[in-house]
C-alpha cells in the first residue's frame, strides 16, 4: 500500500509543468532520483522557458545530458504541450533518429508515461522516422484539438522530428516548442 501511495504521489507531481514535476517524472520513468547536475540543468531550462526562451547548457561528457534533457525532458515537455512542434538536431540523421525514436518509444509504449499523460497518444499514419512523430489529445474532440493547435500557432509538421545538423531540411523549419541541439561537434566541424 505504501509503495502504491508513493507511486501515485510521483504521478501527481509529474503532472505539474515545473522543475519539481520533471524531477518526479524522471524518477518515475527512470527508477532513480534525478542527480544534482540534472537538477541544475532542469532549473536552467525552466528559467529559460520563463525568460528569453534560449539556453546554452554546458554538460560534461558522460553526465547523462542526452538522457535527462534530450530524451526525458522532451517527452515530459510534449506530454504537457502536445500542441507544439519540436525538433532534435544531432551530428547526423542517424543520431537524430536515435534520439527522436527514444522519445517516441516513451510516448507510444511506456506505461509509466501513460500513467502521467493518459490522454496523449500517437496519431496513426503520422508516426515514424521519415514523417516524424505526431501526437494528439484524446480528452477533447477532434475539432477542439484542431482549434487548440491553431490557437497555439503550431507550425506545420510533426510534434517531434530529428535532423542532422547539416540537413537542408533545417532551412525554414519552424518550431513553437523545443529545439534541442545535442552533440553536434565532430573533428570535421570543429577545431577545438
Amino acid at each position: 500500500l505504501l509503495i502504491e501511495i508513493d507511486r501515485q504521489k510521483l504521478i501527481l507531481r509529474a503532472r505539474s509543468f515545473s522543475a519539481d514535476g520533471f524531477s518526479a517524472f524522471f524518477e518515475y520513468l527512470h527508477g532513480s532520483p534525478l542527480h544534482r547536475e540534472g537538477h541544475k540543468w532542469v532549473d536552467n531550462m525552466f528559467k529559460a522557458l520563463a525568460g528569453l526562451k534560449k539556453l546554452l547548457q554546458e554538460c560534461f561528457r558522460g553526465s547523462g545530458k542526452s538522457t535527462v534533457l534530450t530524451k526525458l525532458f522532451t517527452a515530459f515537455y510534449i506530454g504537457h504541450h502536445p500542441q507544439t512542434t519540436n525538433a532534435i538536431i544531432r551530428v547526423n540523421k542517424e543520431k537524430a533518429n536515435e534520439s527522436t525514436l527514444a522519445v517516441a518509444d516513451i510516448i507510444a509504449g511506456d506505461s509509466k508515461f501513460k500513467d502521467v499523460f493518459p490522454h496523449i497518444i500517437p496519431v496513426e499514419g503520422k508516426w515514424g522516422e521519415e514523417k516524424g512523430y505526431t501526437v494528439k489529445r484524446t480528452d477533447v474532440s477532434e475539432n477542439e484539438w484542431a482549434d487548440i493547435c491553431r490557437k497555439s500557432s503550431r507550425p506545420t509538421g510533426a510534434t517531434l522530428i530529428g535532423y542532422g545538423y547539416d540537413s537542408g531540411s533545417i532551412q525554414g523549419f519552424r518550431a513553437n516548442g523545443l529545439l534541442i541541439v545535442d552533440d553536434i561537434h565532430v573533428k570535421e566541424n570543429t577545431r577545438s
